[in-house]
């Protein structure tokens, strides 16, 4: 299965744990998302995606991600 591949993995799981840490910001979400991006602090979600250019990079690989679905449906 497409969204089980360790390829687009991280990116779905960086994506769900920024999205619960942005709508949340409870302990829970914030440790989450620290495990998720591999980190030790954050201040915002949105801060961490628009610096560094990780946007595009998520986003990018977000798209593989759907684009690997499309070729993987059978209709």
């Amino acid at each position: 299965m497409t969204v089980k591949d360790t390829k687009f993995r991280d990116a779905l799981d960086q994506l769900v744990a920024l999205r619960n840490f942005a709508a949340h910001e409870s302990p829970a979400s914030k440790k989450k998302v620290l495990e998720a991006l591999k980190i030790q602090k954050i201040g915002s979600a949105g801060a961490w995606v628009k610096r560094q250019d990780r946007f595009p990079k998520l986003a990018g690989r977000l798209t593989d991600l759907a684009d690997a679905i499309s070729d993987a449906a059978p209709y």
